[in-house]
């Protein structure tokens, strides 16, 4: 008979006190996580484990509550995530679960590597034509700040003080592409 505290995840009873060893269900593959057993459900040997959802990050139901793909990939390598931190995709495609492309950071971190902002219209990260100037602003937020880095008339220049920024205040090299 299952331990009360246990639930079913793939084949296998997994202890709700404890923390799941990810290694015991899933084999990891090139960004996969493949299942090591069948459970009779939905879980298949063999099979890639999980889906995707609307905003491309893989999840997965296991004792009856959602995990994230590329956290259990990063604690299958690395051993569990302390609190406040997250796993942040450096080549800001949610759906690219390989470890090469996972990093560990803070909140503040993850938020120094965005991809640029559909809505860009300079083509360049916190760079944007003042109309009322006629000049180019160039600009950069830290720590839910905004941080005027001057008007410009080239949007060249304007480009330059802002990767002077990044570099400064410890963006990721990816960020903004």
């Amino acid at each position: 008979m299952l331990n009360p505290h246990a639930m079913i995840c793939g084949a296998v009873a997994v202890s709700v006190m404890k923390r799941i060893d990810w290694n015991e269900l899933f084999e990891y593959n090139n960004g996969n996580l493949i299942w090591r057993e069948d459970d009779g459900r939905k879980a298949r040997k063999g099979k890639v484990a999980g889906h995707s959802g609307s905003k491309g990050y893989t999840s997965i139901w296991c004792s009856g509550r959602k995990y994230f793909a590329h956290r259990i990939i990063w604690e299958m390598h690395n051993g569990p995530i302390t609190g406040g931190l997250e796993i942040d995709h450096i080549n800001h495609n949610p759906g690219d679960n390989r470890i090469e492309n996972l990093r560990l950071t803070n909140r503040g971190g993850n938020l120094k590597n965005k991809s640029k902002y559909s809505s860009n219209s300079s083509g360049v990260t916190g760079v944007h034509w003042r109309k009322d100037k006629r000049k180019w602003q160039a600009k950069i937020r830290v720590n839910k700040k905004f941080i005027h880095l001057g008007y410009f008339n080239d949007i060249l220049d304007a480009e330059l003080a802002r990767k002077k920024a990044e570099e400064e205040y410890g963006f990721h090299d990816n960020h903004g592409v």
